[in-house]
């Protein structure tokens, strides 16, 4: 019982506090909702790209388990794909923002909910794990969603003008940037290493703020229907499903245990983010996330 309120108190509640804090000054009319689109597009465009950059360029690739890492990443898009489905054509949900309901679903706020629970749980064996995590929900998810929102966003510009956003979208530019230093070896200046953690540790703080906001002037009208569903599948149905899949690979070592802990973290705030940025309704995204966030503050405390 010690550990479950020790967790709650040191490493979940003070997350939960941002979105808190910030919900209460929207609702007073401190921050209102063209703020939090101020935020979000310094979050979209430095924060992200710096951690992303940051995660690809520091990564001790040769270490992770890839049977755990792929396997968590299979789970991650079965997820993602089937609640997306779902969500347009049984719950009459928009391409787009099907689209992120199902990121919604699959995508863990990992470094400061689930890290600091695993680093007690399982001690320094736990960051290779969610390290690897992180690198493959930026490169891979994150970024894969961005490149198919822009294709979805500009159906009418034709190939080159599609082409184009992805060239000018900052996530994409970084995390080919990452992908060429860390594939060539080429040493980088520890000051470069410097802005793009110290930048990139604010994309998490910063875009939970905006949420907040945002969430101060949602109805509770979408505490419900497709934001209870997305909400329940992330903290319910993918740490099942990861957790199976982790017996049939049996990796060694924290990583089973550690995936199980990442799968069953409350939805990240980036999807939220992507929907502020190509403007995608988000009340649902928003809703999801909030409600993901107060089930799982019992649910990872109790797994401590």
């Amino acid at each position: 019982m010690s550990g479950f309120f020790d967790a709650l108190i040191t490493a979940i509640l003070p997350v939960f506090a941002v979105p808190a804090v910030a919900y209460v000054l929207g609702r007073r009319s401190v921050f209102d909702r063209a703020s939090a689109e101020g935020i979000n597009r310094f979050v979209f465009l430095l924060a992200v790209p710096s951690i992303t950059f940051y995660l690809i360029v520091t990564a001790a690739v040769s270490a992770f388990e890839w049977g755990a890492v792929l396997g968590y990443l299979a789970c991650e898009l079965a997820v993602y794909a089937g609640f997306a489905l779902l969500a347009r054509f049984a719950l009459g949900v928009g391409p787009r923002e099907s689209l992120l309901l199902g990121m919604t679903c699959c995508f863990s706020n990992t470094v400061f909910f689930v890290l600091p629970i695993a680093s007690t749980l399982y001690g320094t064996a736990a960051a290779l794990p969610v390290v690897a995590i992180i690198t493959v929900d930026s490169t891979i998810v994150f970024a894969g969603t961005v490149m198919v929102m822009d294709v979805l966003s500009h159906r009418g510009g034709g190939i080159a003008k599609v082409l184009e956003m992805l060239v000018r979208n900052p996530l994409v530019v970084a995390l080919v940037l990452g992908v060429g230093v860390a594939a060539s070896g080429i040493p980088l200046h520890d000051g470069i290493i410097a802005f793009t953690r110290f930048a990139g540790n604010s994309a998490a703080p910063a875009s939970l703020f905006a949420l907040g906001v945002i969430m101060s002037a949602v109805p509770l009208s979408r505490f419900g229907g497709a934001s209870l569903a997305a909400a329940l599948v992330k903290v319910a149905a993918m740490p099942l499903i990861v957790y199976a899949a982790m017996r049939i690979g049996n990796p060694g070592g924290a990583w089973p245990e550690t995936m199980v802990l990442i799968a069953a973290g409350p939805c990240g705030a980036m999807p939220f983010v992507v929907a502020l940025r190509y403007g995608v309704a988000t009340d649902r995204i928003a809703a999801a996330i909030i409600m993901s966030t107060v089930i799982s503050t019992f649910t990872l405390a109790a797994l401590a």
